[in-house]
């Protein structure tokens, strides 16, 4: 955040889910009881993590922002 960047975007996903090479069983059990968290703790897709990276790349808004996981998931509806 120090350095003199015009943009910068921070993601926070929650867990992230899609496929993967590696078998990660505690990532597995995470998603398979998603439907136990709040929404804020729900699972985002990895590819709807880079499209709000790309998006937020392509709009350049100035400054700092930082990009939540419902709003990750809200924006992929």
């Amino acid at each position: 955040m120090a350095l003199p960047f015009r943009s910068l975007t921070i993601v926070r996903p929650s867990l992230l889910v899609g496929e993967r090479k590696e078998v990660r069983p505690g990532e597995k059990i995470g998603e398979f009881l998603s439907f136990l968290a709040p929404p804020k703790y729900k699972p985002v897709r990895a590819s709807d993590v880079a499209q709000a990276l790309v998006s937020a790349a392509r709009q350049g808004v100035a400054g700092q922002q930082i990009i939540e996981s419902m709003q990750i998931r809200n924006a992929q509806r």
